[in-house]
């Protein structure tokens, strides 16, 4: 079963289900822009409420809740065993289409304590553009068992956290990246940062309503300066903050994970600002091309 166009977007994706559906077994009964996207018959009569992804990880990505529905329809199921999850099923094991967005976002490197873990994410969109977000996980339970709650964390193109970036002198960027220093951040912006709940954007860039910022912080009932990419949305003349929940660096954080990187490749993206410098490192250490 061969879909005649390129798959871009989670749109091509329904409509590639589409022209198939009662081949693979269903009847659309409802279709909608809210989700769940559809209301399905299977060939048992059952009525199954399906919201479509690009990937799986974009269910939760989304911030959809897993109770909300009983199937993911996906082009590529990127997700492990995942029983708090609905039931999946990868268009791409049954039909044939080229796909402009790959298959999964690939973990970069990623630090794990004892309650939470960060990581950096870094994929191709499906204009074919590098994009990198910063993750956040809290552990459930003793059983080694993460829950994903990077729903306010934004992404951002290399191209934009490189503008971010430049606003830092090289020399600040050395001794905060190179040396993984977070105070370096924090000695160089003028306003101090002592109180919880205190925060100030040291860099930021607009992007049509929306405004992305790299914001060092000291959460409530915290005492460490976090790090983190923040977004606005342009409410009025103003500004409104919709990162909450964003996944925030702490001191030893931030300081594990540029330690899982090599100094050469901190070097490369946070100093000479060859951001794609991540994905030519990520290439060699695992084989996958992003």
């Amino acid at each position: 079963m061969e879909v005649p166009f390129t798959l871009r977007t989670e749109m091509n994706v329904r409509e590639a289900f589409c022209m198939y559906a009662e081949e693979l077994g269903y009847s659309i009964i409802e279709s909608q822009e809210a989700f769940p996207d559809y209301t399905l018959i299977d060939e048992d009569g059952t009525e199954i409420l399906t919201e479509v992804e690009k990937r799986a990880s974009d269910f939760e990505e989304h911030g959809h809740d897993p109770d909300g529905c009983e199937l993911i329809l996906c082009w590529y199921d990127d997700l492990g065993a995942r029983p708090d999850l609905p039931d999946r099923i990868a268009l791409a094991d049954k039909l044939e289409a080229e796909a402009a967005f790959s298959p999964q976002r690939h973990r970069i490197v990623e630090y794990a304590g004892k309650h939470s873990k960060k990581g950096i994410d870094l994929w191709r969109d499906e204009t074919d553009t590098f994009r990198l977000r910063f993750r956040w996980w809290g552990r459930e339970d003793s059983e080694n068992n993460w829950q994903d709650k990077s729903g306010g964390s934004p992404d951002v193109t290399v191209s934009q956290f490189k503008a971010l970036l430049e606003q830092i002198p090289e020399s600040v960027r050395e001794e905060a990246f190179i040396d993984r220093e977070i105070s370096a951040l924090a000695d160089w912006y003028d306003d101090p940062i002592e109180q919880p709940g205190q925060g100030e954007n040291i860099a930021a860039i607009e992007a049509g309503d929306e405004k992305y910022v790299l914001r060092l912080k000291i959460p409530s009932e915290e005492t460490q300066l976090n790090l983190a990419i923040d977004r606005y949305t342009r409410k009025g003349s103003g500004w409104n903050y919709a990162s909450r929940g964003s996944a925030c660096l702490s001191g030893k954080q931030y300081t594990g994970l540029l330690s899982e990187i090599p100094p050469e490749v901190r070097e490369a993206v946070f100093v000479n600002l060859n951001v794609t410098e991540l994905h030519r490192w990520h290439k060699n250490q695992t084989g996958c091309t992003i």
